[in-house]
């Protein structure tokens, strides 16, 4: 079994240039952030036990339609969680429909800035009309 000494200076230069701790504090300062400024009429769903890459809100089915075309409209995609197939039945998966009709998952990982996760708050304020 090959060390991590062993392997080539080339990769190890890769792996070793970033530093974890710093990307972590980035994460969890955009977290709590983003948390702080949005509306407190958003309803938050996720908790930041382990340096999220994502905060995760809660929308009716048609105010997460209008946000994700106007997020995707200034280029921030946010990730759909459990999106369905539509051979589920409704009845059958209510819950599952529920949560995957009203989920979205905001990006705040490392490479977002203060000012990124601020913009990011001013549009979805803007598109739910929560200024």
């Amino acid at each position: 079994q090959m060390c991590i000494r062993d392997r080539p200076k080339s990769i190890l230069q890769k792996v070793t240039r970033y530093n974890l701790n710093k990307i972590l504090e980035i994460r969890n300062n955009n977290f709590n952030y983003l948390k702080k400024i949005l509306d407190k009429k958003i309803k938050i769903i996720s908790n930041n036990k382990c340096y999220p890459l994502n905060l995760t809100i809660f929308l009716k089915q048609k105010e997460k339609k209008k946000l994700l075309k106007v997020l995707n409209n200034y280029r921030i995609f946010p990730t759909t969680l459990w999106p369905l197939p539509n051979e589920l039945s409704f009845k059958k998966f209510k819950d599952s429909h529920l949560l995957s009709r009203g989920l979205v998952s905001l990006p705040i990982d490392h490479r977002y800035t203060k000012k990124d996760i601020a913009f990011i708050a001013f549009i979805i304020h803007k598109a739910l009309k929560h200024e």
